[in-house]
């Protein structure tokens, strides 16, 4: 596995299994509502904007191997993707997309301790508080790791329109095929960890009655 997949999908093992912490003790969450869930979905929030900034990117690269016809047409399209991804443009897409986590600090001080503390027994209490201050710190690791993707979909798609200006039809396919195989786990967690994640949020947007985009 390339290393930069693999960092990507130690991120987000980690990420599911920070929020399998909140998985634990939504029950007791929904039986104490508080305005403070607002907030707690604003910060899952957060999280989800990275994961989805690297699924989106990983479906414009992979979805252009469909076939070899279906690359020949992307080539001759005004939009081809392959431009973009194989440059600057596609990490700087990412990081603009992505979540930061010192907003989720933020979050957990002003507004969720206090709600946390009294909804949860201490140990629980606690364990969120370490995952919040893992989350809070993971600017400059955790997101960093998931975003580290763009090393390999950059260079998978500078040799696939290499190989496409050439018209080697078949050895683009071929890439953008091992490119799809190899990415499958990680597309994998990723969607796991997004199923987890937006369950968890709805509940706590159902709590506050409001909205988060």
């Amino acid at each position: 596995m390339h290393p930069s997949i693999s960092g990507t999908l130690s991120a987000a093992n980690e990420l599911a299994g920070l929020l399998g912490t909140f998985a634990k003790v939504r029950q007791k969450l929904i039986a104490q509502p508080s305005a403070a869930a607002e907030k707690l979905a604003f910060a899952l929030n957060e999280i989800s904007k990275t994961m989805q900034a690297v699924e989106s990117e990983l479906v414009r690269l992979l979805t252009l191997g469909a076939s070899p016809e279906a690359l020949k047409a992307a080539m001759a399209s005004s939009e081809n993707p392959l431009y973009e991804l194989e440059g600057p443009k596609l990490r700087t897409r990412i990081e603009q997309a992505r979540g930061h986590c010192h907003l989720i600090g933020n979050v957990y001080d002003a507004h969720l301790d206090k709600w946390l503390s009294k909804a949860l027994d201490p140990a629980e209490h606690e364990e969120l508080q370490a995952v919040f201050g893992r989350l809070a710190e993971a600017d400059d690791d955790l997101f960093w790791r998931l975003v580290s993707v763009s090393d390999y979909l950059e260079t998978t798609a500078k040799a696939t329109l290499d190989e496409a200006l050439a018209e080697d039809w078949d050895a683009a396919h071929k890439r953008l095929a091992e490119a799809r195989r190899e990415v499958r786990p990680l597309r994998t967690a990723i969607g796991a960890a997004m199923v987890q994640l937006y369950s968890l949020k709805n509940d706590f947007v159902e709590m506050s009655g409001t909205t988060v985009a």
